[in-house]
Parts: C-alpha cells; sequence; structure tokens
C-alpha cells in the first residue's frame, strides 16, 4: 500500500511539474476569470496595427516634406525692398483712417 501511494504521488508530482513549466501563453482559458473589466491582463495582448515598412515611412516622410511650404522669398531689387519699407511706415496710418472713414459713414 505504501509502496502505491508513493507511485501516485510521483505521477501527480510530475504532472503538476509538468503543467508549471509550460511555456506557451494561451490566449484564453476557462480557469481564467474575464470579469469584463479592462485591461484584463491575464489575456495575451496583441498589436493593434501592423508595422510599417521602411519604404512606407520612407515615403510618407517625403510627403510631409514636400508638402511644407518652401522659404518665402526676398525683395530682389533695392527698389522692392525701400517700397515695402514705405509701405510698413504707412500701412498703418492709412489703416485708421480707413477705419475711421468707415466708422463715420456708418454713423
Amino acid at each position: 500500500m505504501q509502496r502505491l501511494m508513493v507511485m501516485i504521488g510521483l505521477i501527480v508530482i510530475t504532472g503538476f511539474s509538468a503543467s508549471c513549466s509550460q511555456t506557451e501563453i494561451m490566449p484564453y482559458s476557462d480557469s481564467v476569470a474575464d470579469d469584463g473589466s479592462y485591461p484584463n491582463l491575464n489575456l495575451a495582448s496583441g498589436a493593434a496595427a501592423p508595422a510599417i515598412g521602411q519604404a512606407e515611412a520612407q515615403a510618407t516622410i517625403r510627403s510631409v516634406e514636400s508638402s511644407e511650404p518652401g522659404q518665402l522669398s526676398l525683395p530682389t531689387s533695392e527698389a522692392e525692398a525701400m517700397r515695402l519699407r514705405r509701405l510698413g511706415q504707412t500701412h498703418g496710418q492709412d489703416a485708421i483712417r480707413q477705419i475711421e472713414a468707415s466708422s463715420a459713414n456708418a454713423n
């Protein structure tokens, strides 16, 4: 009888140790409680989306860079630069005159 008990004990211990050394992650098991809460850390997770390849990444970068506005060009001549300086000095006063004129006409 003692020998039978030892054999049963060895079988049970061997069964437990075999199940504990399992390295495969089971995606879902009936023994895992799925209580509906988020996130359930007992379930194996997966990627939300496939990773993009190097070619697709480079194409996206080129697309974004091509849609960026280029550097604004500066005045090409000294005369154009003088005109813009004059406009900058008088624009504020001209705008105020136009606003006052339109508000006087509205009254």
